[in-house]
């Protein structure tokens, strides 16, 4: 009786799966296009990757109020969804990129992680956090210092699109 009981419930379970249909995922977002525009600095945050890595309860520092940071303006420029130029105003925030203007290119026109702001030496290199999505207009950009290999401090720049 139990056997035919087990068998019964296994009967059952296996009957009740099917196969759920998917609904089409549309176009592929194109993130490209959503970063370009004017972006206005709204909050900047210190992270002590040591710190981080060592658990310690104060690992990160807002900067904002610190630095006049607020007066930093990035203009990010498109052509249809291909990266071009960029331009920056510094007011009176403390210096965040080498170069004020220059092209810029992501590493994935698809799916971007990184962003490269300038060429050569004056290139930055940072770290996409996050992007615009929908009526979000937020972009997170990250950029890492470096002692050789190890990562010992990250800057995290929070802009609201203008």
């Amino acid at each position: 009786m139990k056997n035919k009981l087990i068998y019964l419930v296994f009967v059952v379970l296996a009957a009740g799966c099917q196969p759920d249909a998917h609904k089409e995922a549309g176009e592929v977002r194109n993130i490209v296009q959503s970063l370009g525009g004017t972006w206005k600095l709204t909050k900047v945050t210190q992270r002590d990757e040591e710190a981080t890595r060592k658990g310690f309860p104060f690992r990160d520092l807002d900067l904002t109020t610190i630095f006049p940071y607020s007066d930093f303006v990035l203009t990010l420029n498109v052509d249809g969804s291909a990266p071009t130029t960029y331009s920056s105003t510094q007011g009176n925030a403390p210096q965040i990129l080498k170069a004020a203007s220059g092209a810029w290119v992501v590493d994935d026109p698809i799916y971007p992680g990184k962003v490269t702001l300038g060429t050569g030496a004056s290139a930055d290199v940072i770290t996409l956090g996050s992007y615009p999505v929908a009526a979000e207009k937020n972009l997170s950009l990250t950029v890492q210092r470096k002692e050789g290999e190890k990562l010992v401090m990250s800057y995290i720049y929070e802009f609201t699109k203008q």
